[in-house]
């Protein structure tokens, strides 16, 4: 059985090692960035990125303008299912849209 880590892998760990040791958030963004840029599916990558961004007070969509449609159909279907869906309003507050 093969041990060895994914490069990927270790990228991610090392960022979140560095946002948890309180380190400018704005490299690590880079660092998620650069993770979702190869594996555009990396699920962890982008959870802990658009939280970077709240955290930043920017919205993904400014920084990742491609995703911004897509985000803000998503965000409107989640609403038309669950019209009282407290923590998606204020998610869609953040965003601006």
């Amino acid at each position: 059985m093969n041990n060895e880590i994914n490069p990927i892998e270790e990228d991610f760990n090392a960022a979140l090692s560095r946002y948890k040791a309180g380190q400018d958030l704005i490299p690590i963004v880079q660092d998620f960035q650069k993770i979702i840029q190869q594996i555009p599916n990396h699920f962890a990558a982008w959870t802990c990125l658009s939280w970077l961004q709240l955290l930043l007070k920017k919205k993904m969509s400014m920084m990742m303008p491609d995703v911004k449609s897509e985000l803000k159909e998503s965000v409107e279907d989640g609403l038309s299912r669950y019209p009282d869906w407290p923590e998606l309003t204020k998610v869609k507050k953040w965003l601006e849209f």
